[in-house]
C-alpha cells in the first residue's frame, strides 16, 4: 500500500502587518500564538467502499484544493417522485476519513431534482423534453463570413448560403434541407443548375479555376491538401496527382493529351450510381461517403461501387501513415459513419454519439424527428454545436451542480425558477449538513458557470447576457463564519457570439485572479484576464490562436502552465475533411502565445476523447471511451504529446474522474453511479483510484520524476536553495536565519508570500509568512537571487522537521512580467539541530 504524505496546497496565511510593526510584539506573536494547523494528506491506493443509505448512487463528483473528495449522491427514483429528494453528500478527507451528509432542509425548488436526460436501460430513467424557455443557440460555422458562399455551407444550409444559384441547386437535389421552403416556391420546386465537370474537380481537364483566390468556388473543397495528408486520394508523394488535377498550378495548368478509348457497347441500362442521389448531402457522394452528415451511408465493403466509395483508403493494407486510417481500420474521426465506427446505442446508450438522433432515435428529445426530420434537434452534430443543452447529456443528471469552493463549505447551484427562466441561485451548505446562506446570482444572465479560486478564496460566477453578447462576471469572497458570501466586484469580462462550455472557459490564475478564454467557434481563440486586484480593469482580450482553415474550434481545457510558466489551453479544431487536430496553446499574461500540435491519433483508434484533465506537475490525463464497448482508458501525456503511461484501473465504464493534488486519479465506476443498473440495496458503493502517476512530472528542465524541474522543486525556474532540500541546519536561537532561492531567469518581486511551516505530528503549523515586497525581510541580491530572513522565533525547536512554501506569485520574470511557479508544501524540507549544548554557568549540561 502506497501512502501519500502531502499537505494542504496553497494555504495562504499572511501576517505582513506584524512583520512591519514593533519587533518584540511580532516575535511574541510567532512564539506564543501561531497555531495554524494543516491536516496531513494520506490517501491510499485501493478501491474505497462507502457506506450509504440504501439505493443512493453518485451523480456528481469534485474535489477541494487539499485533495478532499466531494461526492453528491441521489436516489434512483422515477421523475414522478424526484421532487421529494434530500441532498446527500459524502466528504472524503485526505486522511481517508469519510463523512455522510443528509441535508433535508434546503431552498432548492423541487423541479431541479428531476432528471433532464433520457436513458433506456432501466424503467427508472424517464423522458424529458426541452422546456419552451430553454434558449438554443444555432451555430453554423461553415457559413460564417466569407464561408457563406462555399460548397460546405451551401450544400448543408442553403438558407445561410450567400450564393443564390448554389442554394437553389442544393434544394433541388435535396428539398428537405432546412430552409429550402423559403428558397423555393414549394418543396422541390427549385430548378437545378446544370453542373459542369469543373464543379466537382476545379483542376480537371479544360478547367480555368484559381483555388487560391480570396473567394474560391465550392469545388475547391474537394481538392486534397497533399502537404498535410500525403496519402489522400489524388495525392502522389505529397503533391497533387497531375493526371487527376492537370490544370492545378503545380501541374503547370495544362491539360495533358488524352488518348481516346473506344466505348464498350452495352446491351443493358447503366447501373452506375448517380452522382448525387436525392436526399444525400453532396459531399457524401463526391468525397466521403462515411462523413458525419452521411446518415444513410452505404456499406462500401459490400457495395464498393456505391457513390463515393472509391475515395476511401484501403486501410486493410495501409501503411503506418496512410491518411484516414488508424492501423488497419478507418479513422473514426474522419469516417464516423463507417460501419465499424457506429455505436450500438440500443445496448449501451452511454456510448459517444448516442445523444445524436441520427445514431440513436431513442435519445432524449429525438421523438420530434418522426414528425419533422429536419427539426434542429434531429440534425447531425446538434449536440456538438449545443454541448450544454440538457438533452445532449449522455448521463442522467438534473439541474443541480456542486462546487468545492472552500474547505468546510459546499456551494450548490440550481435554477431559481425552473419553469420560467434560466436565472441561477446558490445555496451554501457546511460540512455538518446545514444550509448556511443562499445566493441569487445576476438576473437575466444565463448559462452560469462557477470558477473556484486557486487559493480557495471565493469564486467567480460568469454568465451570458444574451442581448448584448456579454460575458459578465461577479467575484465572490469566501464564506464568512455564518456561511454568507459577499460580492467583491462585478464587471463585463468580454463579448462572445455564442456562450457554451466549449467556447467559453474560465480558470483561476496562479496569483488568485481569473482568466477567461473564448472562441468564435471557427477560427480564433481569445483570452481576457481579471487581475488579482479586482478593482482594476480587465486586461485583453488578446488573440492567442488563429487558424483560417478550421471549420470549428472547441476549447477542451485551460489551466495554469505548471510545466513552465503562464497558462495552457488544449483545443480541438476540425477542417473541411472532418479531420480533428488537437493543439496546446501556451500563453502569458501579456498575451504572447505559441502553439504545439499534439499527436493523439494513437489514442483515438476506435476511441473517443471524452475528457482532458491537467495534471498538477505538467502534462494531461486523456480520458478515452471505446466507441463500441464503452470501456474507459486514460492515457498520460506531457505538454508535447509524448506518451507517459496508461492508468491501471480495471476495464469498464466510468462516469467521471478526478485528479487529486499528487496526481492520484479517482474514478467513479458505472455501478457506483446513478446510471448503474444495480439497486445498491446493501447501502454501499465502491469508487476506484490509481496512484500510478503520483511520481510523474512534465516540468521543463528536469527529469520526469515529480516534483521535477531543474532543481527538483516543482518549478521550471528554480535552480537551488539554501538550505537545500533535506538539509539539517544548526539552530542558533540568538540570531536570525537567512534563506536563499536561486532562479534560472532574471526576476523581480511580485505580489505573493514565502512561508515557513513546522511539522507537528500529522499537522503543519504556520510559523512565518512574509510578502516579497517587504524590504525589511526580503532582498533581491542580483537578477536571479532572493534572500529572506527567518525569525529565530519561527524556527525554535530542535530535531523537528520544517518546510518552506513559496507562492506562485512570489516573484515574476523581468522579461515579460509573468509570475514564476513557486514551491509547494513538503518539497523544500529541512530539519534542525542545536549548535552546541546549552551550558549552565556552573559548567553542568542542561538536558
Amino acid at each position: 500500500m502506497l501512502k501519500r504524505n502531502k499537505f494542504r496546497i496553497e494555504e495562504r496565511v499572511t501576517f505582513g502587518l506584524f512583520l512591519n510593526e514593533n519587533r518584540p510584539i511580532m516575535i511574541l506573536f510567532y512564539i506564543c500564538f501561531i497555531t495554524i494547523f494543516l491536516p496531513q494528506f494520506t490517501f491510499a491506493q485501493k478501491p474505497l467502499t462507502l457506506n450509504t443509505e440504501s439505493d443512493l448512487k453518485v451523480i456528481q463528483s469534485t474535489s477541494y484544493l487539499d485533495g478532499t473528495i466531494l461526492l453528491r449522491l441521489t436516489k434512483q427514483e422515477p421523475n414522478i417522485n424526484c421532487n421529494v429528494q434530500n441532498l446527500w453528500f459524502n466528504v472524503i478527507e485526505p486522511d481517508g476519513t469519510s463523512k455522510s451528509l443528509n441535508v433535508g432542509k434546503h431552498s432548492i425548488p423541487a423541479d431541479n431534482f428531476c432528471s433532464i436526460s433520457k436513458s433506456t436501460i432501466t424503467k427508472r430513467h424517464q423522458t424529458f423534453s426541452m422546456s419552451a424557455n430553454f434558449h438554443l443557440v444555432k451555430r453554423h460555422p461553415e457559413c460564417d463570413g466569407a464561408k457563406a458562399t462555399t460548397f460546405e455551407c451551401c450544400s448543408k444550409y442553403p438558407d445561410k448560403c450567400k450564393d443564390p444559384k448554389s442554394a437553389e441547386n442544393s434544394c433541388s437535389q435535396n428539398p428537405n434541407l432546412e430552409g429550402c421552403k423559403d428558397i423555393c416556391e414549394k418543396a422541390g420546386g427549385c430548378k437545378a443548375v446544370p453542373k459542369s465537370p469543373c464543379d466537382d474537380n476545379p483542376y480537371g481537364p479544360g478547367c480555368n479555376v484559381d483555388c487560391g483566390s480570396a473567394n474560391p468556388p465550392p469545388g475547391c473543397a474537394n481538392v486534397p491538401n497533399c502537404g498535410k495528408t500525403p496519402g489522400a486520394v489524388g495525392c502522389d508523394n505529397g503533391k497533387l496527382n497531375c493526371q487527376t488535377y492537370p490544370t492545378s498550378p503545380e501541374c503547370g495548368g495544362v491539360t495533358p493529351p488524352v488518348t481516346p478509348t473506344p466505348a464498350t457497347p452495352s446491351t443493358s441500362p447503366s447501373t452506375s450510381p448517380s452522382a448525387n442521389p436525392s436526399s444525400v448531402p453532396l459531399d457524401c457522394t463526391t468525397t466521403n461517403p462515411y462523413g458525419p452528415n452521411c446518415v444513410n451511408a452505404p456499406d462500401c465493403g459490400k457495395n464498393p461501387s456505391a457513390a463515393g466509395c472509391a475515395n476511401l483508403p484501403n486501410c486493410a493494407s495501409a501503411t503506418a501513415k496512410t491518411a484516414g486510417c488508424n492501423g488497419n481500420k478507418f479513422d473514426c474521426t474522419v469516417y464516423p459513419r463507417a460501419p465499424e465506427c457506429i455505436p450500438n446505442c440500443a445496448t449501451n446508450p452511454f456510448l459517444p454519439g448516442c445523444n445524436d438522433c441520427t445514431y440513436n432515435k431513442n435519445a432524449s428529445g429525438c421523438d420530434v424527428c418522426n414528425q419533422n426530420p429536419q427539426a434542429e434537434r434531429c440534425l447531425t452534430g446538434f449536440c456538438i454545436s449545443n454541448p450544454d443543452v440538457p438533452e445532449c447529456s449522455l448521463l442522467m443528471t438534473d439541474k443541480i451542480k456542486i462546487h468545492a469552493i472552500t474547505e468546510g463549505f459546499i456551494l450548490v447551484t440550481y435554477l431559481c425558477n425552473p419553469s420560467s427562466n434560466g436565472d441561477t441561485c446558490g445555496s451554501v451548505i457546511d460540512w455538518t449538513g446545514f444550509e448556511r446562506s443562499t445566493i441569487t446570482f445576476e438576473s437575466s444572465c444565463n448559462n452560469g458557470q462557477i470558477v473556484e479560486n486557486s487559493y480557495g478564496k471565493g469564486f467567480l460566477y460568469m454568465c451570458e447576457k444574451y442581448a448584448s453578447k456579454e460575458v459578465f462576471g461577479v467575484i465572490y469572497g469566501s464564506p464568512d463564519r455564518n456561511g454568507a458570501v459577499s460580492v467583491i466586484s462585478s464587471k463585463t469580462i468580454t463579448t462572445v457570439e455564442t456562450f457554451n462550455s466549449e467556447l467559453v472557459n474560465g480558470f483561476s490564475t496562479e496569483d488568485g485572479g481569473y482568466c477567461v478564454t473564448t472562441s468564435n467557434g471557427v477560427s480564433s481563440v481569445f483570452t481576457t484576464f481579471i487581475q488579482k486586484d479586482y478593482s482594476q480593469s480587465v486586461r485583453g482580450p488578446f488573440t492567442i490562436y488563429q487558424d483560417n482553415t478550421a471549420t470549428s474550434i472547441q476549447i477542451l481545457v485551460c489551466n495554469i502552465a505548471y510545466q513552465s510558466s503562464g497558462y495552457s489551453c488544449v483545443i480541438k479544431t476540425t477542417n473541411n475533411a472532418n479531420q480533428a487536430t488537437y493543439t496546446e496553446i501556451d500563453f502569458l499574461s501579456n498575451g504572447n502565445a505559441t502553439s504545439t500540435v499534439l499527436d493523439l491519433s494513437s489514442y483515438t483508434n476506435n476511441k473517443v476523447i471524452t475528457d482532458i484533465k491537467p495534471l498538477n506537475y505538467g502534462g494531461y490525463a486523456i480520458f478515452t471511451t471505446d466507441r463500441t464497448s464503452g470501456d474507459v482508458i486514460t492515457y498520460i501525456i506531457d505538454n508535447k504529446g509524448t506518451y507517459g503511461g496508461t492508468w491501471d484501473l480495471p476495464l469498464g465504464f466510468y462516469t467521471s474522474g478526478i485528479i487529486l493534488p499528487n496526481n492520484t486519479i479517482v474514478a467513479i465506476p458505472k455501478d457506483a453511479s446513478n446510471v448503474g443498473t444495480n439497486e445498491n440495496n446493501g447501502g454501499a458503493i465502491t469508487i476506484e483510484s490509481s496512484d500510478s502517476f503520483t511520481s510523474y512530472s512534465a516540468i521543463e528542465g528536469g527529469t520526469s520524476k515529480s516534483p521535477g524541474g531543474p532543481g527538483g522543486y516543482g518549478s521550471s525556474k528554480i535552480f537551488t536553495t539554501t538550505p537545500s532540500k533535506g538539509a539539517e541546519i544548526s539552530l542558533d536561537t540568538a540570531s536570525e536565519q537567512v534563506f536563499t532561492i536561486l532562479y534560472t531567469v532574471p526576476i523581480v518581486s511580485s505580489t505573493g508570500n514565502v512561508s515557513v511551516y513546522q511539522f507537528n505530528g500529522n499537522n503543519a503549523v504556520l510559523k512565518q509568512s512574509v510578502a516579497s515586497t517587504n524590504g525589511e525581510f526580503v532582498s533581491f541580491e542580483n537578477d536571479t537571487t532572493v534572500t529572506f530572513k527567518v525569525l529565530y522565533g519561527a524556527i525554535d525547536t530542535f530535531n523537528v522537521p520544517y518546510y518552506v512554501a513559496v507562492d506562485n506569485d512570489f516573484v515574476k520574470e523581468q522579461s515579460n512580467g509573468q509570475n514564476v511557479i513557486g514551491i509547494r508544501p513538503q518539497i523544500w524540507n529541512f530539519t534542525t539541530k542545536s549548535v552546541t549544548p546549552f551550558v549552565y554557568q556552573g559548567g553542568g549540561k542542561f538536558f
